[in-house]
């Protein structure tokens, strides 16, 4: 759908698809900074930036890093369980004691396995993860291994709303009307933090939208783009 209209970037993050990990600890800011190296790299900039759960936290730390390679931001559900508003709401402390505990197992349990429980204990429902498209389940499967580091480094975000509430760029914040109590409210705590944000509420869609609901999610980031005066290739 983008690339029809607009010249379309997708990359993988380290650990996942065609891109190796590396050792030590991962962050947020260090996946922002290698966003923004390869945005530079590839003369593709400034961008409309898209990130879903931990891929929105990514992107809204380059807009604090790097905001002059950015046009417009587009996240879905930041997954900051570690934002100082909310943390200690007891949704949020919940999810975030819950979250830690799989991250423990994870470690040990197989692919497969890990890759069921936290889609549906934290993204779907249950019986939600063989509903999704073959491709969708074996990513989830591969990407597994890497998740108790990237929850970890969601622990440790720089991110706050002073941080924020300095990013002077077109933001829309999207958020799944089925999606945990929890991300919900670190939606709405976000949209409140920043100076130029449209919330939208997608109704059916949970934590994954462009699984679920392609056309809907698509259709929704591809309208904020436009509007903001996208030359079309």
């Amino acid at each position: 759908m983008f690339s029809d209209a607009l010249r379309t970037l997708v990359y993988d993050r380290r650990g996942h698809g065609e891109s190796a990990a590396l050792p030590g600890m991962r962050s947020v800011a260090w996946e922002a900074d290698e966003l923004g190296e390869l945005l530079v790299a590839a003369d593709h900039f400034p961008a409309h930036v898209l990130g879903i759960s931990y891929g929105a936290a990514v992107a809204l730390s380059l807009a604090v890093r790097r905001p002059e390679l950015i046009r417009s931001l587009i996240v879905h559900e930041p997954p900051l369980v570690a934002w100082p508003p909310v943390e200690e709401n007891p949704e949020v402390r919940s999810a975030r004691t819950q979250l830690d505990a799989f991250a423990k197992r994870a470690r040990t349990e197989n692919s497969d396995v890990a890759a069921r429980e936290f889609a549906e204990q934290f993204v779907t429902v249950p019986g939600g993860f063989d509903r999704w498209p073959t491709a969708t389940q074996e990513a989830f499967r591969t990407g597994a291994r890497t998740w108790p580091d990237e929850l970890g480094a969601l622990e440790r975000a720089d991110l706050d709303p002073g941080l924020l509430g300095g990013i002077d760029l077109p933001v829309l914040l999207t958020h799944g009307e089925v999606s945990p109590p929890y991300l919900g409210r670190i939606a709405r705590s976000v949209v409140e933090s920043m100076p130029n944000v449209t919330l939208r509420s997608l109704p059916g869609a949970g934590h994954f939208p462009h699984v679920t609901h392609p056309a809907l999610f698509g259709g929704t980031v591809l309208a904020f783009a436009l509007e903001r005066d996208v030359p079309v290739h």
